[in-house]
């Protein structure tokens, strides 16, 4: 892509221009990175957006002049499966100020792995959770929370849990047909509770769609 630093070209794009044509190609863990591609004659340079979602649904923005978009550091976005608006304002040649409101529609992410429901699904005694189309011979880790949120993976850069403080369910190796089986006992008393579970492959950082599930 003419104009654009080859480091950067492992980034998902978005098309901006001023008739508001903003589409997301893709979107991963509630963080992204995208480039603005400029074909207007309203910007006379490349110019970066950095945003975040504030308390009251209003979007905080900062500009720079590169061409890199990114809301990765510390920042964070729109929740899956919603629409928010993106304000974005742009610089250009002289003292002409372009000002768009766009509304982006945050697509659900792609997963590596799949993380099944628990069989039986009683609370009382073990439970098998199982998570498909692993890595053989990887150690597959399982963990929960209480709360939705955003998390690091220690050792994972850029992957994130969907989960607030997980705490460790187990661990097992993926075997030759791409299964990981992580077998817990779950107490009584967690029947009628309703957990966040989140899987991940330590040595891929290959990870698992979030699933939510209420045990009987």
């Amino acid at each position: 892509m003419d104009g654009v630093d080859g480091s950067h070209d492992n980034l998902p794009q978005i098309n901006y221009s001023c008739e508001s044509d903003v589409s997301t190609l893709s979107f991963h863990l509630g963080y992204m990175n995208f480039h603005v591609i400029d074909s207007t004659p309203y910007f006379g340079q490349w110019t970066k957006f950095t945003w975040v979602i504030g308390d009251d649904g209003t979007i905080d923005y900062f500009i720079n002049d590169e061409l890199l978009v990114s809301s990765e550091a510390g920042m964070a976005a729109p929740l899956f499966g919603t629409e928010a608006t993106l304000a974005i304002r742009g610089r250009s040649v002289g003292t002409t100020i372009l000002n768009d409101d766009t509304v982006v529609f945050v697509p659900p992410p792609d997963y590596d792995l799949t993380l099944h429901e628990p069989l039986p699904g009683i609370a009382g005694g073990p439970n098998s959770f199982q998570v498909s189309e692993c890595t053989f011979g990887e150690t597959v880790v399982l963990k929960y929370s209480l709360k939705t949120g955003t998390a690091d993976i220690a050792g994972c850069p850029g992957i994130y849990f969907e989960l607030d403080s997980p705490k460790l369910v187990g661990s097992a190796v993926a075997n030759y047909f791409g299964d990981a089986w992580i077998t817990v006992p779950i107490p009584g008393v967690a029947s009628g509770l309703t957990v966040h579970l989140q899987a991940y492959e330590k040595g891929t950082c290959l990870i698992s769609n979030p699933l939510e599930y209420t045990f009987e």
